[in-house]
């Protein structure tokens, strides 16, 4: 047992190093030795991860670079499935004004709203196996009052309209108030679509018919005509380099919406750990299996 305990505790003290060490990393990458950014051009290098529920950091960090005189382009690597829809559009929204050059790639997952936020990109780079596509609206609501039932738990609801109490959990929900909430889904739907038409140059039919919540490989999107190359990051950044006319320009990966040492050790543990890969109630761009 003694054995057991000392090479459980070995294990313990090994994973805890490395996570220190990869935090460490986290914190102190992305500037190259001697790039000063406020004198020499440069390419920002942004990542978005995870469920997408808030756009003030993300943004406020953007408007931070672009303030930059020195900032040439912005490469944003995704690696989402989705979150929230004003939070995607308004990352959409914002990137689409900027005055330099945007490139996207994708990691193993840019689907639903993680594609909105692509569609910002003049150029999309995806891997053959990257999953993206999604392209939808869901809410999901759910109904305890089955269980309410059974525990002998009532409410009395007081309300000023129809519609007030609309996706109450604790009743079964009317069927005029599941088209109200349909028609607002469908609202959202119609502005990705149109999002997808416009940022790719696809006819609005012919997005919808892509529309349809489906997801697909990034080979399948390059047919489709959803992304436009194959490749990683590093040759989004190329590719870049090489509109820039400049090859031997320099890419700092910046970080942002984390300031304590500690904050972004705590990045490096999975979602499940840190206890935020709970979804907010909303409407989201959100890949669902």
């Amino acid at each position: 047992m003694n054995i057991i305990r000392k090479a459980f505790q070995i294990l313990v003290i090994l994973l805890m190093a490395a996570l220190f060490i990869r935090g460490m990393m986290f914190i102190f990458d992305g500037v190259p030795s001697g790039l000063d950014i406020n004198k020499t051009g440069f390419i920002a290098v942004l990542e978005i991860n995870g469920v997408i529920a808030s756009a003030d950091d993300f943004i406020a960090k953007v408007k931070e670079l672009s303030e930059n005189t020195n900032l040439k382009g912005l490469i944003l690597r995704v690696n989402s499935p989705g979150g929230l829809v004003t939070p995607s559009q308004e990352i959409y929204e914002y990137l689409k004004t900027l005055k330099v050059p945007l490139y996207a790639s994708m990691g193993s997952t840019a689907a639903s709203g993680g594609y909105m936020v692509c569609l910002s990109a003049k150029k999309i780079f995806a891997m053959p196996s990257s999953i993206t596509g999604s392209i939808g609206v869901i809410m999901e609501i759910p109904n305890y009052k089955l269980l309410m039932d059974k525990i002998g738990i009532t409410y009395k609801t007081i309300k000023s309209g129809e519609f007030k109490d609309t996706g109450n959990a604790n009743r079964e929900m009317t069927e005029e108030e599941y088209e109200y909430l349909r028609g607002i889904v469908m609202d959202m739907y119609a502005q990705f679509v149109q999002a997808v038409s416009d940022s790719r140059n696809i006819p609005y039919e012919e997005a919808e018919a892509i529309a349809n919540g489906k997801i697909y490989t990034g080979k399948s999107a390059l047919e489709l005509g959803l992304v436009d190359s194959m490749g990683n990051w590093d040759d989004a950044l190329e590719a870049l380099k090489t509109e820039l006319g400049d090859p031997l320009i320099k890419h700092v990966e910046i970080q942002y919406g984390v300031e304590k040492w500690w904050e972004k050790l705590l990045l490096q543990l999975p979602p499940s750990l840190r206890g935020d890969d709970m979804p907010e109630p909303g409407f989201y761009f959100m890949m669902e299996f």
